[in-house]
């Protein structure tokens, strides 16, 4: 008989660990025109309650973030096999760094600790942002567990909780 999944509060290091284990997300925001998604990098960070990510404040999903901060990601492992399948589904804020302030050096310094190949990348690109993307919900989904295993967390974010790592 397959094993079927349920759904309940999740351990916070097995959602901790997913973010760890990948490395891009999906960002959705929306505008007039409908939604909008891009594949970003990102840095987990707050002690997985943010992402830290970097873009082009003059593209589409930039503009819709200075409009509206409110968004939406999709984390997730790529498969075949629909018994490996496990994600992330995200509901968020994001707010940006101020350039030159000490939380963005310190978001630079956690996403260049990741990703250090980007930084000769971003000397090409001097109007390249800094974000932090606000945990505020999140729905881990891991097929390994159970066809439809799924656990929700609610990390602590801007508005309550503990923070620790990146500073506004």
């Amino acid at each position: 008989m397959a094993k079927h999944g349920r759904a309940g509060v999740g351990d916070l290091a097995d959602l901790q660990n997913f973010l760890r284990e990948h490395h891009v997300m999906c960002l959705a925001t929306g505008d007039p025109e409908g939604s909008h998604s891009a594949p970003l990098f990102y840095a987990s960070a707050e002690n997985g309650a943010a992402l830290i990510f970097l873009s082009d404040p003059a593209s589409r999903h930039g503009r819709n973030l200075a409009a509206d901060p409110r968004a939406s990601a999709g984390v997730y492992r790529e498969t075949a096999d629909i018994t490996d399948v496990r994600g992330v589904q995200l509901r968020g804020t994001v707010e940006r760094f101020r350039a030159g302030s000490d939380a963005e050096s310190e978001a630079r310094r956690v996403y260049l600790g990741r990703f250090p190949d980007a930084a000769p990348l971003l000397r090409e690109r001097p109007a390249t942002a800094w974000y932090r993307y606000w945990i505020l919900h999140a729905k881990l989904t891991d097929n390994r567990r159970g066809f439809g295993f799924k656990q929700r967390f609610e990390p602590s974010g801007p508005t309550g909780g503990p923070e620790t790592g990146v500073r506004t």
